[in-house]
């Protein structure tokens, strides 16, 4: 009997490290960046960005997508950033984090 009673803790206690795990895996990202992920963006990279930002590239449906992660975690912003000369600054982070590597993965 306290054999089947210690099979049983061992099973309650794994079922809840693996629930534990997932948890941890599922909360990966901020809340706001999860809504993306939740509607179907994949995500390529991460980068610093500019004004304490971290900026995300990935795709939607096929299409590239940049958004940027505000510093209190609570937002997201999506869409190109640009300079004060009005450079932009994401197209250089989408060819090398979802252009590039897509690239490398068709040449075999």
């Amino acid at each position: 009997m306290e054999r089947i009673k210690s099979s049983i803790r061992y099973v309650f206690v794994t079922a809840a490290l693996i629930g534990q795990s997932v948890t941890a895996i599922a909360s990966e990202y901020p809340a706001a960046v999860q809504s993306l992920i939740d509607r179907g963006v994949t995500i390529s990279g991460t980068f610093d960005a500019p004004g304490g930002m971290t900026g995300y590239v990935g795709s939607m449906e096929g299409w590239p997508v940049a958004f940027y992660l505000t510093m209190d975690s609570q937002h997201v912003v999506v869409g190109p950033m640009l300079n004060s000369d009005g450079v932009n600054l994401t197209e250089s982070k989408i060819q090398e984090l979802v252009f590039e590597p897509e690239k490398d993965t068709h040449l075999y």
